[in-house]
């Protein structure tokens, strides 16, 4: 069972990230009984003592736990100053955001859809490689922009296909 826990204060970003997943056909559940465990939490005391294969931090303000947490992807916004981050420790880092040096951009956004780049390579959870590339998805309006981008990196994550995002409309409602 792969582990995703989401840092954030309600569960927007979980539940569409969770949603993405399901209309791929993934097994997600929020207690990890089987396929995929996306689990919102809002608070980083709630990962002490576990790996989760990714950690995904929104752009909220949260407290800076004493000890360091490991994790296997963290996606975090690249707004995150270093500070903010280096109590987390991960083999691998994506960011997301609307600066230059993030790993996945919005380069544009309209009333129906979202056009993002992978600026670099990352690596899904089967160690594949996924180039960089532009790829639109589906707007959902009473969705934040960083809800989307989060979902966008947590499906290329889980092996899903760019090019199938939008095409099996993945972000539709």
């Amino acid at each position: 069972m792969k582990s995703f826990f989401i840092i954030e204060s309600g569960d927007t970003a979980g539940d569409f990230v969770r949603a993405c997943l399901k209309r791929h056909g993934i097994s997600v559940s929020d207690r990890g009984f089987f396929g995929y465990r996306v689990e919102s939490i809002d608070s980083v005391g709630a990962l002490a003592g576990v790996c989760p294969d990714v950690v995904f931090l929104t752009s909220e303000e949260i407290s800076v736990p004493r000890e360091r947490v490991e994790c296997g992807i963290a996606v975090i916004p690249g707004s995150a100053d270093s500070e903010g981050s280096a109590w987390l420790s991960a083999q691998s880092v994506v960011s997301y955001g609307m600066g230059q040096r993030d790993t996945i951009t919005v380069s544009s956004i309209d009333d129906h859809m979202i056009m993002l780049t992978l600026q670099r390579e990352i690596a899904t959870l089967k160690g594949e490689m996924v180039d960089r590339q532009d790829f639109a998805v589906d707007r959902q309006p009473e969705i934040s922009t960083e809800a989307h981008l989060i979902a966008s990196a947590a499906c290329i994550i889980a092996g899903i296909p760019t090019g199938e995002l939008r095409r099996q409309h993945i972000f539709s409602r």
